[in-house]
């Protein structure tokens, strides 16, 4: 029997993945600073193993529950396919160097801005409305964005404005899977795709060590940092993605990002009580303004979804 779910209650349990989701994804920014800092693996490597490990549990998740699930058209696997090349393997390539080069906390605001290109990129795409808030809200998130990257210090910025592009990179690549996913989200099951993306994701890493990086630095220095690679990967990586991919299933893109925001604040915290990072008083101000940025143009849609 098929039961039939009003839009309320949709609403309502995207909400719920979305929020698990944030929670989730907390620990992955930390995680990943932690590895980089005490482990001392590149952060390509660091990237690579993560990604295998999640293609490895979800493919294994998948073939244990229902493997007729990893069945899809061709279509929608050349789309799989561009999603894990784009918004897996490239966005995790530069998403470990944001973490590197900003730190947690200032990687975590940059990316998020990929709230604001999804809206700009649905607008592009089909034309969804671009409200006189969405402006206003991309204004708000440039002007957050700089205080948080510190462009009021010069001397900070002379040393990091490589960090700087290739955090906003990151919130780009980021934004296609969001596209991309939204447009999948009715043919292909979200585990399924989580393994087929990490697949297409591992195979683009491995492709950019081999390019970029000596043999020898394939594995980490330490073995034992595999074991805390596995649990970023197993753990807040892919049971954030795939919470978030079935919030995709009801509700908005847009939405979806709004509720997982959290996990700005959660993994800010974390990264000042266990790593040390510190944050100034106007970038403190200029997450706040990021934050406001994501949430503006969102509250309508927030309350009439909800209503």
């Amino acid at each position: 029997m098929n039961l039939v779910i009003d839009k309320p209650a949709k609403t309502k349990i995207g909400i719920m993945y979305s929020l698990a989701a944030g929670l989730a994804w907390a620990l992955t920014a930390p995680g990943l600073r932690y590895m980089l800092s005490e482990y001392q693996v590149p952060s390509l490597t660091l990237a690579l193993w993560r990604d295998i490990f999640a293609a490895i549990a979800a493919f294994v998740a998948v073939l244990l529950v229902r493997p007729g699930l990893l069945r899809v058209s061709r279509q929608d696997l050349r789309s799989l396919a561009i999603t894990g090349i784009v918004s897996i393997g490239i966005y995790h390539a530069i998403w470990t160097e944001s973490i590197r080069l900003n730190g947690a906390s200032v990687a975590l605001v940059l990316i998020y801005l990929y709230v604001i290109i999804v809206a700009i990129g649905a607008w592009l795409l089909w034309r969804e409305p671009l409200t006189p808030m969405h402006i206003v809200a991309a204004i708000l998130a440039i002007i957050g964005s700089a205080f948080v990257v510190r462009i009021y210090d010069l001397e900070a910025l002379r040393f990091s404005w490589i960090g700087i592009v290739i955090g906003l990179v990151s919130a780009f690549a980021q934004s296609v899977f969001v596209l991309y996913n939204q447009h999948l989200r009715h043919t292909v099951n979200p585990w399924a795709a989580l393994a087929y993306t990490f697949l297409f994701g591992s195979i683009t890493l491995l492709a950019l060590c081999l390019l970029t990086q000596p043999l020898n630095n394939l594995m980490p220095a330490q073995p034992s940092a595999l074991f805390g690679i596995a649990f970023l990967a197993i753990g807040p990586t892919l049971c954030g993605y795939g919470l978030f991919t079935i919030a995709l299933k009801y509700i908005p893109g847009k939405l979806a990002g709004l509720i997982a925001i959290i996990e700005i604040v959660l993994a800010s915290f974390i990264s000042w009580l266990f790593l040390g990072e510190k944050l100034e008083t106007l970038q403190v101000m200029g997450i706040a303004l990021v934050i406001i940025a994501i949430i503006l143009p969102n509250l309508r849609t927030f309350s009439r979804e909800t209503t």
